[in-house]
């Protein structure tokens, strides 16, 4: 099911704690050599020596197709809350407010399918 959500994508972005959506990409990419899979989870697997300044580059620059995105709560109109949820702070977005609109196709994917994260309103 991910690969075909990826398509025919060139680059494909994954975010933090989204493994799934990663082993899918990497799946398709052992088919599809000349797809380009940037994680954007750890350092490792990131190809990019500035860390993800790069890959916010090739987001504005429309060289990414498709950003795998989770959240800690997603509602039925597609907003993110990657920032609190009641009483517990999260890290934050680190910088998916830019990637989500400029990527031509962001994917919400979130491994929990609960009333806790998938909500009729994100808290924030």
């Amino acid at each position: 099911m991910i690969a075909r959500l990826i398509g025919d994508a060139r680059h494909v972005a994954i975010g933090a704690a989204s493994p799934i959506p990663a082993t899918g990409a990497f799946l398709l990419k052992a088919e599809k050599p000349s797809l380009r899979v940037s994680l954007h989870q750890r350092r490792r697997a990131n190809p990019f020596t500035e860390g993800s300044r790069e890959l916010f580059d090739l987001a504005g620059q429309g060289r990414i197709d498709v950003f795998f995105l989770g959240g800690a709560q997603i509602d039925g109109e597609a907003n993110i809350n990657l920032v609190r949820a009641g009483e517990k702070r999260f890290p934050g977005s680190f910088g998916s407010a830019f990637m989500y609109p400029v990527i031509p196709r962001t994917i919400l994917c979130r491994e929990e399918h609960s009333r806790r994260a998938l909500v009729p309103r994100v808290e924030f």
